[in-house]
This record gives structure tokens, sequence and C-alpha cells, in this order.
């Protein structure tokens, strides 16, 4: 990861891993304003457990602090070493146009000792992955998990060919810290003396992950490799479909139907010419472009919709389709998406003779999606 936290549009969480004052050593976090204009923020303070750790800011004990950025101007919080030692972590949104880094330092008898680079960490992320050699140092690890949901991190080190050297199931609650050397946690005491590379990844919740280097005399921060899941972009605009729907044993029939985002981009609803439409869509699965929406509330007014055959039904009742998107091509020159969908459809409803009746089958077929700006 970078040292830098990256501003980007939006407001993001972060967390300095490792916060610590009082015992000869001490902390501070700086950050610069990007904008033409003041702002300000505020950062929160937290013992391991995730209960509020009262810090030396400007000379009073807070929890938490405002920190104000003047425009194109910088601000830097510290804790100093004061008292005993203290450990914990610091939490805090910054808005667009704010980086920073921080510093954790030791004081060794009347001098300034030695300093690292404490980066701060998106608290999004779910898989890090450092470099470590204890061969000659010894490294040691702060795990975070700044959400409110219970994890367990798992973590597997490989040597230097990629074999598996150890692994470990570290169970960390929500909002809590854990600080420990590498060969510490469960399962890796035999990593001393090695290198390889470690993983650290939940399935669950988030984990921040900060790696410092020691030799006993001095130590600073190793790089980590943070993935950050990416929202789903809203898969596609208004799709218009040209299908074959072909339920139980009766022949195919021509459907041709729109698809379009409701709520956002939360939802999707499916609109049928006969009157039947088919609302709270939803994404269940997306690998890469191809999309499967799920479909399970009928909306219909009294039509005739399916009349295959003399099957009639007049009274539609209820309804839910699941259906894959393939995109095949764009246009370049027109920006037009063509693709294929395939997927199962199922409508209940009375007939004219008043029996009720299940249609259920494929549906399949091919899809026009225009560019946003021609819907």
């Amino acid at each position: 990861m970078a040292p830098w936290a990256l501003g980007n549009a939006q407001v993001t969480s972060y967390v300095l891993p490792q916060l610590a004052f009082g015992g000869g050593w001490y902390s501070a976090l700086y950050f610069t304003n990007q904008n033409n204009a003041a702002t300000s923020f505020t950062i929160n303070f937290f013992t391991n457990t995730g209960a509020p750790l009262l810090a030396p800011v400007g000379g009073t004990s807070v929890a938490s602090t405002l920190v104000n950025v003047p425009a194109n101007g910088t601000a830097l919080v510290e804790t100093p070493n004061v008292g005993a030692l203290n450990q914990g972590y610091a939490a805090f949104v910054l808005p667009a146009g704010i980086t920073g880094y921080g510093i954790l330092g030791q004081i060794v008898g009347r001098h300034s000792g030695w300093e690292a680079l404490v980066p701060f960490v998106n608290v999004a992320t779910t898989t890090n992955t450092i470099i470590w050699d204890d061969t000659s140092a010894q490294t040691q690890v702060a795990l975070v998990n700044a959400s409110s949901i219970n994890t367990v991190v798992a973590v597997t080190a490989l040597d230097g060919l990629g074999n598996t050297l150890a692994t470990s199931s570290v169970p960390l609650p929500a909002n809590n810290q854990i600080v420990s050397t590498l060969e510490s946690l469960p399962g890796l005491s035999g990593l001393a003396g090695q290198r390889g590379s470690a993983q650290f990844l939940v399935n669950t919740g988030n984990v921040s992950v900060l790696a410092l280097r020691s030799n006993g005399l001095s130590f600073t921060s190793i790089p980590v490799a943070s993935d950050i899941p990416q929202a789903n972009p809203v898969p596609f605009n208004v799709m218009h479909i040209n299908a074959q729907f072909a339920p139980l044993d009766l022949p195919a029939e021509l459907v041709n139907y729109t698809i379009a985002p409701t709520n956002g981009g939360t939802a999707y609803m499916s609109t049928f010419p006969e009157g039947v439409t088919l609302v709270g869509g939803t994404v269940t699965n997306q690998q890469g472009q191809v999309v499967t929406l799920n479909f399970t509330t009928l909306q219909a007014t009294p039509n005739t919709w399916y009349a295959a055959l003399n099957v009639v039904l007049p009274d539609v009742a209820s309804g839910s389709m699941t259906l894959t998107i393939t995109p095949v091509s764009t246009d370049p020159t027109t920006g037009v998406t063509l693709g294929n969908v395939s997927g199962l459809l199922t409508v209940t409803g009375t007939t004219v003779a008043g029996n009720i009746i299940s249609l259920s089958g494929p549906i399949f077929g091919t899809y026009v999606e225009p560019p946003a700006a021609q819907q």
C-alpha cells in the first residue's frame, strides 16, 4: 500500500492500525488539504477492545479530536510520550482531497530514537499481503477489524518458492485490534528464522493490517498490498429483449419485453407489453460482465397474458424469473451493446375456464442495450 491515503471524490474511512504513547513511545498523524477551501474531520481513538481511548492531544486527554485543515494547508495531531504505555488505534473519515500518513516513534534515552512511517489503511480491506524476513529480524503485525461484524482472519504463510509454511485462524471481534509478532500468532511459531510472504484474509467483516520489521535496535514499516472489494456497478441501463418462452410442453412463443434499473440501480423491473411487470429484481451473481438477475414479485393488470394452444391467463397471480445476461459486443461508433439472455420464467394464474395453472419454462433470446443518452 502506498504511504499516502489516496483521496477520491467521496469521503473514505481509514484507520491508523497502531497508535502508541507513553512508556517511551509517541505517535503523530499528518494531514494535507489539496482543496481550495478549509475542511475538518474527527479522529477517534480506541483501545484494542474497541473502547474509547483517552489520548493526550494538545495537553488534554480526549477520546476524539477535531482536525481543522486550512485550504491547501497541513495539520498535525500528536500523542506524545506521556505517562505509562497506552496502545490502540485511530479511526477517521477523510473528506475528498485530504491525504496523509502516520508516524510511530520510540524514544531511546534522551534522544528521539527511531521512527517508522505508519500508513493509513482503508477500513474496507479484506485481503492484505506482506513480505516478511525473520532470518535476521522480527516481523510484528497489527490487525484491526473496524467493522461491526465479528470475523476470523485466515493467515497463510508461504516460503520463497510459494509453498505453504503454516496457516493460522485468528478470531478478531468487531472494532477490535490485535498486536503481535507474526510468529506468535496461533500455528505460526515455525516461521522464526525464515522468510516469505503472508496473506491475511477475511470472508466477513474487514481487516486492516500494519506490518513492522524490527531488529531490536530500530524498526521500519513493511509495505502491505491491500485489496478493497469494489462495489458492482450498475450492470446495464434499459435493455430491450427479444426472447422466446417455452413453458411446459407448449411451443415457444415470442416475448418482447424490457428490463430497466430502479431505485438508483439497486433493483430492476421487467415490463411485458401484455400488462405484466416483474419488479424487485436483484443481482444474485456477477462474474465480470455476465450478470444474473432474480425477479420474485409480479404485478399485473387483468389481461390475456399467454394464449398459446388456447391457454389463456386473464388473471395472473404470481410470477418469478431468473435471467442471465451475457454481453457479446458493443459498437464503438453507436455505443449499442448486443448480447444474449437465458433463464427460467414462471407465471401462475387463472384461466378463462377458472382453472389455476402454472406455466414454467426456459426463456431465451437476445437483447439490445442502447447507450444511456439514447434511452
